[in-house]
């Protein structure tokens, strides 16, 4: 059996987001917010071991790597997006049953008269800064002599 519809439709839809952030004048931005990104390298890795020697000297070092990184911002900030679009045109959905394959879904359309409208922003600030803090480091662990 087939189960289906024949229709027009139309649609028209706006999105539109805004974020806005507060600051005191007295407040360290790097500790007013932090977003701690690339969690996994926060602790160290440590690579494998090297073994050598100078002379009748025992040397080792163990190589590692450790990235840290937070995002901040200061300032004052309001702001917004938009964006949207409409469209109209014909739908046909169905859903088909056969006792062998089971169920099949179809969507079948055409959109006409499609308009996208570009994005809206507004923007306000006072002093605004937003960044990312990277602090990678090169470890190094070693034994000299087996001290």
């Amino acid at each position: 059996w087939t189960f289906g519809l024949k229709g027009h439709g139309q649609v028209q839809a706006r999105v539109l987001g805004s974020l806005n952030t507060t600051n005191d004048a007295g407040t360290d931005p790097f500790m007013a917010f932090k977003l701690p990104i690339l969690q996994e390298l926060e602790t160290p890795v440590w690579f494998e071991k090297v073994d050598f020697a100078t002379g009748s000297l025992p040397l080792s070092m163990e190589p590692g790597f450790q990235f840290t990184a937070s995002m901040y911002h200061k300032g004052e900030f309001h702001g917004a997006v938009g964006i949207g679009g409409r469209t109209q045109g014909e739908i046909n959905p169905s859903l088909s049953y056969d006792s062998i394959k089971g169920f099949e879904a179809k969507f079948l359309g055409n959109l006409t008269d499609t308009d996208i409208w570009p994005p809206l922003w507004m923007i306000f600030t006072k002093r605004f800064e937003m960044g990312i803090m990277l602090k990678p480091s090169l470890l190094m662990k070693g034994d000299f002599a087996g001290l």
